[in-house]
């Protein structure tokens, strides 16, 4: 019988191990992996997942790096970070929302003073921890203002913190735990 409980709990634990998140944090550069106008990541994963661009806008267009993502069930989003560098140009900034794909719904709008803000900016701190579904995020929008406004440029990096929510995990395992010791009671 003991044999039969360790084999048991020993399956238990595997089977486990083997289900739990074992993927690597998605990480993808625009410079290397294409453009981000409009692109949909499904893989995003535990751990710190990365976007890495550059964006303009100006008198010559707008290079709009949305994009929308995944957070999976089980995981929940609990930071958002948003680093830049190689600013140019003239304006007050650019703005960054997010809304949240079904249902849709807006989760907000933040501006980032690119020109004075220190980088990196965390952002979207109210409306964490975000739980499963798709969201969207729209980074790039310049706010030229005055006479002499002509737009910018800049390379940017967002990272997606994202972690496991303890809870279905916790419950799958004492549930395992429970129908193991029944089966193990009925067979005395």
């Amino acid at each position: 019988m003991k044999s039969q409980l360790r084999r048991y709990l020993l399956g238990l634990t595997a089977a486990l191990w083997l289900s739990s998140a074992h993927a690597v944090p998605f990480v993808y550069d625009e410079a290397v992996d294409g453009d981000i106008y409009y692109a949909t990541f499904d893989n995003f994963d535990v751990g710190t997942n990365v976007v890495s661009g550059s964006t303009f806008s100006g008198p010559s267009g707008v290079d709009s790096d949305n994009f929308h993502f995944l957070i999976r069930e089980g995981t929940q989003l609990d930071a958002v970070t948003y680093s830049f560098w190689n600013v140019e140009g003239t304006g007050s900034g650019f703005g960054v929302s997010m809304s949240s794909s079904a249902p849709f719904y807006s989760l907000g709008d933040w501006s980032i003073n690119v020109l004075t803000d220190p980088s990196p900016v965390t952002i979207l701190e109210e409306v964490l921890p975000l739980g499963s579904g798709y969201h969207d995020f729209r980074p790039s929008n310049w706010f030229n203002t005055g006479p002499t406004a002509s737009g910018g440029s800049w390379d940017y990096s967002v990272s997606f913190s994202v972690s496991a929510v303890p809870l279905p995990s916790t419950l799958v395992l004492m549930l395992g735990g429970l129908l193991g010791l029944v089966a193990v009671r009925r067979r005395r």
